[in-house]
């Protein structure tokens, strides 16, 4: 390498090393390479002083436009709603973070109000509307609202009823700890025809009887369900029966039902990352953990999620 380009190079290391990070421009926003800097933090007196990206003024800290700040939140929206502890907005990580509606969403994003029916937990009574003030008592009567997302919270007990979601396409979402039992004898969760059913964190156990099954997909219709860190324990029948359509059951745990844990017949389905334990009995179970019967022409297997 000749002098000039030797020269050249120890100019750009230079220039790179007056510059490490955005922490030099932070601690030095008045040099002359931050200034004018995307990085370089913005000072200011007031909101009226930040915009674009950072929309807000720190004015008990920093003196510098920030993302928001926990008393600012509504400059956080769509799927990044939350205030973080760093002053940059991100997605929701709990119901709780959702202050309007109480609805976390898989995507980070907080659901509309009216979005959302709400089943169970404190206040619940048995009406029709199964608003966020007052939630009904009856799984049934919140998915007849129609809406895209149902809410659980606490134990949710059907009673002598079966939960039925048939050509319906819907999300449910349970608070920590909430539960869907039936302490009669029979199936808790049913899925018929053309529905599309994604369940996360639910907890759907204690089905009763020599029957009490705790989801069920039915044939004559192509029901896709897919369960995301749920759990299907303690069932006197099987956890779940999948006799058509599509089942996904991914970071869950299928435990403790008498008569089996997970069975397919002739459906598609997806198994990933699973705990799946201490299913079956030795005088009436047909199976203990898994037995699989795959639809014609599709490959049965096991996956596991790197």
């Amino acid at each position: 390498m000749n002098k000039q380009a030797w020269a050249l190079a120890l100019m750009v290391v230079v220039a790179a090393c007056q510059r490490e990070s955005v922490l030099y421009c932070q601690m030095n926003p008045s040099a002359a390479e931050c200034v004018g800097s995307i990085d370089a933090p913005r000072a200011c007196a007031s909101n009226d002083e930040c915009s674009g990206g950072t929309p807000v003024c720190d004015t008990a800290g920093s003196m510098t436009c920030v993302q928001c700040l926990p008393e600012q939140a509504q400059a956080c929206s769509g799927t990044t709603p939350t205030c973080g502890d760093d002053q940059s907005c991100r997605g929701c990580a709990a119901h709780t973070e959702c202050a309007i509606s109480n609805a976390c969403l898989p995507d980070g994003a907080c659901a509309a109000e009216g979005e959302v029916a709400y089943v169970g937990g404190p206040g619940a009574t048995d009406n029709e509307t199964c608003t966020m003030l007052v939630p009904c008592t009856k799984a049934m009567k919140a998915l007849a609202r129609g809406r895209p997302y149902v809410l659980f919270a606490g134990t949710t007990d059907e009673g002598s009823a079966v939960v039925v979601i048939e050509d319906q396409n819907v999300i449910l979402l349970a608070k920590p700890g909430a539960k869907l039992t039936r302490t009669f004898d029979g199936i808790i969760l049913e899925i018929k025809g053309t529905s599309q059913v994604t369940i996360y964190d639910l907890e759907i156990s204690g089905g009763a009887g020599t029957t009490g099954t705790g989801v069920v997909l039915q044939l004559g219709g192509a029901p896709t369900v897919s369960l995301l860190r749920a759990t299907i324990a303690g069932n006197s029948g099987g956890g779940v029966l999948a006799y058509g359509g599509s089942l996904k059951v991914s970071q869950s745990t299928i435990s403790d039902n008498r008569r089996g844990g997970v069975y397919v017949r002739e459906a598609l389905f997806d198994l990933t990352n699973n705990f799946i334990v201490h299913n079956g009995n030795q005088t009436t179970s047909p199976f203990g953990g898994v037995h699989l019967s795959a639809a014609p022409g599709k490959r049965v297997a096991f996956r596991r999620a790197a």
